[in-house]
């Protein structure tokens, strides 16, 4: 798996690409390297481009080890977009974990164009 991520201080917005099979400890390892940024801030938002990514080898410990680790803020918005049905539903799972544990969920998109205009939108709005 190859996680890439660059944080645009300017708009208060994370982009994070994954590609390649996720494993769990991937996974992890990755959202890790993001909250320990020099210049990560809980406020931000993030938006993650999984269009290339499978999460086969992403077990359901891993979803909610992430779901605790989210220190995203309630005034952050995280928009995940993913490439299959399959990706889709276990990124529902790491929701539904984050709504367990009163973390933020994350906005979970298959279609670019929809993803996108989101995060327009939520920029605009800052």
């Amino acid at each position: 798996m190859t996680s890439t991520f660059n944080i645009d201080l300017q708009h208060g917005l994370i982009f994070w690409m994954l590609e390649g099979v996720v494993s769990s400890d991937s996974l992890i390892t990755a959202m890790k390297e993001i909250y320990t940024a020099p210049d990560f801030h809980p406020n931000f938002s993030l938006f993650g481009d999984f269009s290339k990514a499978s999460f086969c080898k992403t077990s359901t410990d891993a979803l909610i080890e992430c779901a605790k680790l989210n220190q995203f803020s309630e005034k952050s918005r995280q928009y995940l977009l993913v490439g299959s049905v399959c990706d889709f539903a276990v990124l529902r799972i790491f929701d539904a974990y984050c709504s367990i544990f009163n973390k933020p969920a994350p906005f979970i998109f298959t279609d670019r164009a929809d993803a996108l205009s989101c995060i327009n939108a939520d920029i605009e709005s800052r």
